[in-house]
């Protein structure tokens, strides 16, 4: 399968993003992603999946899923710290958390597509 970059305006070999992919590609490549969806649910007909295991930006899965009658898990990487934070708070039982701005990755410190929303 191959990556329609040139169709959402990407040079070859964009695919995915990371903590320095430019704001302006994150939304093309998201589009990239979008417009693969015919095939991947071909692909999920022809290999008999017997479940789909995605994360949230392919929402798009829990139809094709449910098409397929098979289940769909979602994968929620991004919130392993939320999860580790929470069960370190019910092991020890701190009496004070704190995080400094410097402690939080780049991308959380500036504002971006995924920290607030523009009006």
């Amino acid at each position: 399968m191959k990556f329609p970059a040139s169709q959402v305006g990407l040079p070859d070999g964009v695919e995915t993003f990371n903590v320095s992919t430019p704001p302006d590609m994150i939304s093309k490549i998201g589009k990239g992603l979008s417009l693969l969806q015919g095939e991947i649910e071909q692909l999920f007909q022809d290999l008999k999946a017997d479940c789909i295991v995605t994360d949230m930006f392919y929402p798009w899965t829990a139809d094709a899923a449910a098409n397929l009658g098979i289940p769909r898990l979602m994968f929620l990487g991004g919130s392993y710290l939320s999860h580790s934070a929470q069960h370190s708070l019910k092991k020890y039982a701190p009496h004070h958390l704190e995080m400094t701005r410097l402690q939080v990755p780049d991308w959380l410190r500036e504002p971006n597509g995924y920290t607030y929303s523009v009006i």
